[in-house]
């Protein structure tokens, strides 16, 4: 099985990530990385491309609603791997995001700005707690 496609289950077996986890881990902002969760993802990428495509849609549908909440981050999941994968059926949609009528596009740069904001803090904290 490729890299990151298991994952730990109370310290005994490794069973693999499903889609249904690997797509609830790039849901919400977590201060972290989702490395097991991107890994997974590649190695399923066949199963998670139409998801991911989905996420775009509806990124685009409820981008009031998702910048309200302030924490939602399966967009930039979905946009770096769609990107990593080459995936053609993800341009119309990806220029939709950013041209469309909705606020997606705003989304995408306050929920960047967001996580570079965590990234920095926590890197501080660790350099702090030295």
């Amino acid at each position: 099985m490729a890299v990151g496609e298991w994952r730990e289950t109370r310290g005994r077996t490794k069973m693999p990530m499903e889609t249904a986890e690997i797509l609830h881990q790039f849901e919400r902002a977590t201060g972290k990385f989702a490395q097991a969760a991107v890994e997974a993802a590649v190695a399923r990428r066949e199963e998670i491309t139409p998801e991911l495509l989905r996420i775009l849609e509806e990124t685009v549908d409820r981008a009031v609603q998702l910048d309200a909440e302030g924490d939602y981050m399966a967009h930039l999941y979905a946009m770096f791997l769609l990107a990593q994968f080459r995936e053609i059926r993800a341009y119309p949609r990806a220029q939709h995001f950013f041209e469309g009528p909705s606020r997606a596009w705003w989304l995408c740069i306050r929920t960047w700005r967001r996580s570079c904001r965590m990234t920095i803090n926590h890197s501080l904290r660790v350099q702090l707690h030295r």
